[in-house]
């Protein structure tokens, strides 16, 4: 399961996480203070340090320890409709790459 960061302004990639198990909120919030910590080496983002939305889809991930990390840091959660790629399209293609030019090379 891959779990990505992406700046949406500038679309780099910040962070990842790459799991063989399935993803849990605990994995959630680590990737979420690695990309806190990571979006301060990126003078190219277009904001830096704690971003001020994220866009999730409803997976039970983004619950519990997860959504507490948000209010924490005053991050505004927006999630994804289901079944709608084009919500994520960005990551989705993302993930297709490196699916295709990665993984299966």
């Amino acid at each position: 399961v891959l779990t990505l960061v992406i700046d949406q302004g500038t679309r780099l990639l910040v962070t990842f996480h790459l799991s063989l198990s399935a993803v849990d909120s605990g994995i959630c919030c680590g990737v979420l203070r690695k990309a806190i910590r990571q979006e301060a080496n990126y003078p190219q983002l277009l904001s830096t340090g704690v971003p001020f939305q994220i866009s999730v889809d409803k997976g039970a991930e983004h619950q519990g320890a997860f959504a507490a990390a948000l209010a924490r840091y005053r991050i505004e959660c927006v999630p994804r409709l289901p079944d709608n790629p084009q919500g994520g399209a960005r990551v989705e293609r993302l993930i297709d790459t490196v699916n295709t030019e990665v993984l299966l090379n």
